[in-house]
């Protein structure tokens, strides 16, 4: 039944395969029902209603819709760091998508430790050779580039 967990990840996952896809408003509208789902089923404190935070705050990035995004992103961020801890990939996520979040809409300040206490991180919980890792230092490091 649509309410069935594994229809539930479903819905995740074809969200994120519109986002991959690059059909980012599909992608909002298919997170945004996952959203409301595991929320009525799961609650709204647990990790995988973060997980559709997040995916849906990205495909909000994506639209350059940066407002709701860091708003919800911030949710996500809080959420996961009570349930999961600081030390969790998750969080250092989250982290990252704030960092990100903050580096499109030019406040660089905000964007900057953000950025390094992601990539540290993330390069200590999923390790160096990571694709994720990878992805912040070089996102972090066109940043820097941009300030000059």
């Amino acid at each position: 039944g649509k309410d069935h967990l594994e229809t539930l990840e479903s819905q995740y996952i074809l969200a994120q395969v519109f986002l991959q896809q690059e059909r980012y408003k599909e992608a909002e509208q298919a997170h945004n029902q996952a959203l409301r789902r595991r929320i009525k089923v799961l609650g709204s404190h647990h990790p995988h209603t973060f997980e559709s935070m997040t995916g849906l705050a990205w495909a909000l990035l994506y639209q350059k819709r940066y407002g709701p995004a860091l708003d919800l992103s911030q949710k996500a961020l809080v959420g996961r760091e009570k349930l999961l801890g600081k030390d969790h990939p998750d969080y250092f996520r989250s982290v990252y998508l704030q960092a990100r979040l903050y580096h499109l809409k030019k406040e660089y300040s905000q964007a900057d430790p953000l950025y390094r206490k992601a990539c540290s991180g993330l390069e200590r919980v999923i390790g160096v050779e990571h694709a994720e890792t990878k992805k912040a230092y070089a996102d972090y490091q066109d940043m820097k580039e941009v300030q000059g």
